[in-house]
């Protein structure tokens, strides 16, 4: 049964008091614990938390941050509750409230209304040309009712955040600049197993330089220093292009004599690698990348940063994953979490990166068995196979709902496992 302190026909517990849950039977052997659970009030806003505390951005850079609404119980709220607004305001560096009409580096954020999905995005844009140099602003975002804006009112502070956002020249605002961990690769001839503009890991991957070579689209960070911390500049616009001229950023890549290395006549940061004309031997080595910040006033060099370079053939590297062929989105079904649902004949593939950061698929399977029969695999598969694809299919008396374990072995010892399960109609 069910009681609790109010308790009357027709009543319900209200929040603060204990609900108590007994079990009782009347049979002799029956055993059971009495349980007690508080009742809490309905869950509201209460918190805001922002993504970033603290922002920099030079003229005309696009700057954002993310808003998080949370409720009192500390669970993330979905969405701007139905009747509530998050507002914004936008105060000087001595906490006096900047009106709209008296901001000129840029524009308040709008209002997120009522029922918009959270975390939301506060995307602010620096105009090109600012009034006065080293300003620091601070953002306040709160909770208010719908379509009327109360103001932040520091007095009787309702629910809110807030971040500073620092706008400054980059003479002014720039201490340090690093070369990105990751770059943009795109394969300079078309090549069905390299995604076009695929980001590849620099310490991690080599530059494929097998066929035609493959060009990379570099990056970098920029930082200041505010109160100890190393604080990111944001200095791209809208476009993501930078908001200073290009010869403002020189970037360099230096290259051993077997490999070929060019610069994109339009975008600086864009390298092409080749093998070098004339050069036959297998190549497994180093080129370094470098990178200077120049102006009038201010030079800022990064570490350079070393890119392994290569032409020898794909191998598998890490971790194996069995997917589904042309599956959108992809599933690795070698995560015991995941169950893979067939009813007509279906290819599959062992697949693993290679070391260019690529898909690679190629690797030979020994056989492919279906633990219990249910499933029968690839009538015309020779094992062992050249490629790492195989296709399964339900047995003739197989019935829906049926589950069975696919073992994929590489070697005679050494075997994948997944689980597959027949059905009418596989699940979205």
């Amino acid at each position: 049964g069910l009681s609790w302190d109010t308790a009357a026909p027709g009543t319900s517990p209200s929040s603060g008091e204990m609900l108590n849950i007994n079990f009782t039977s009347k049979n002799d052997k029956f055993e059971a614990n009495s349980y007690q659970v508080p009742v809490n009030s309905e869950a509201i806003a209460s918190r805001i938390e922002l993504g970033s505390h603290v922002q920099a951005a030079l003229p005309g850079a696009k700057v954002s941050n993310i808003v998080k609404l949370f409720d009192q119980y500390g669970a993330e709220v979905q969405t701007v509750p139905s009747d509530q607004t998050i507002y914004f305001e936008v105060r000087d560096k001595n906490n006096k409230k900047i009106e709209a009409i008296d901001l000129k580096d840029f524009t308040t954020p709008p209002p997120i209304n009522s029922s918009t999905s959270l975390p939301a995005d506060i995307d602010i844009t620096i105009t090109s040309t600012l009034q006065d140099t080293n300003k620091e602003y601070t953002i306040l975002a709160y909770l208010g009712p719908d379509g009327s804006d109360p103001g932040y009112d520091d007095n009787k502070p309702p629910v809110g955040g807030s971040y500073k956002l620092l706008v400054d020249s980059a003479d002014n605002l720039l201490e340090k600049i690093e070369i990105s961990d990751t770059a943009v690769k795109t394969p300079i001839a078309n090549n069905t197993k390299a995604t076009a503009k695929q980001e590849i890991s620099l310490d991690s991957h080599y530059v494929n330089l097998t066929g035609s070579g493959t060009q990379l689209t570099f990056d970098c960070e920029m930082y200041t220093r505010y109160q100890g911390e190393d604080i990111k500049v944001a200095w791209k616009n809208s476009s993501s292009k930078p908001v200073f001229a290009a010869n403002n950023l020189i970037w360099k890549v230096t290259a051993p004599d077997t490999v070929t290395s060019s610069v994109n006549s339009v975008d600086k940061n864009i390298f092409s690698f080749t093998v070098a004309s004339g050069s036959t031997d297998p190549i497994d080595d180093v080129a370094t990348v470098s990178l200077t910040y120049m102006s009038g006033s201010k030079t800022l060099s990064a570490k350079e940063r070393s890119i392994k370079i290569s032409n020898k053939p794909a191998m598998p590297q890490g971790e194996y994953q069995i997917i589904e062929d042309n599956a959108n989105p992809i599933v690795n079904y070698l995560d015991k979490n995941n169950i893979a649902e067939i009813s007509t004949k279906t290819i599959f593939k062992l697949v693993a990166e290679d070391q260019y950061g690529d898909t690679y698929d190629q690797t030979p399977l020994f056989t492919v068995i279906s633990s219990k029969g249910l499933f029968s695999i690839g009538g015309t598969l020779t094992f062992p196979t050249t490629s790492g694809s195989f296709a399964i299919q339900a047995a003739t008396n197989t019935k829906v709902g049926d589950v069975d374990t696919i073992k994929v072995y590489v070697t005679k010892d050494d075997f994948y496992e997944f689980t597959v399960k027949y059905v009418t109609t596989p699940a979205p």
